[in-house]
């Protein structure tokens, strides 16, 4: 499948963002593999895992 994209909200005054994957877009079939990829307003940008020392994804296994 295509990756999908999701905004990251604010949570409160912190510096921390948050988002959350509808259930209907998870397929029980498979595992949930996702990154995160950031930009400020100047352009700059990071994605994590950081592509250059890792896998570029992060796999979460769900329970079946």
């Amino acid at each position: 499948e295509d990756y999908q994209t999701l905004e990251m909200e604010k949570v409160g005054g912190s510096s921390e963002y948050v988002a959350t994957v509808p259930g209907d877009q998870i397929d029980p079939m498979w595992d949930f593999m996702y990154f995160i990829e950031a930009a400020d307003t100047a352009g700059n940008g990071t994605i994590y895992p950081d592509l250059d020392r890792e896998a570029p994804y992060v796999i979460v296994r769900l329970e079946r």
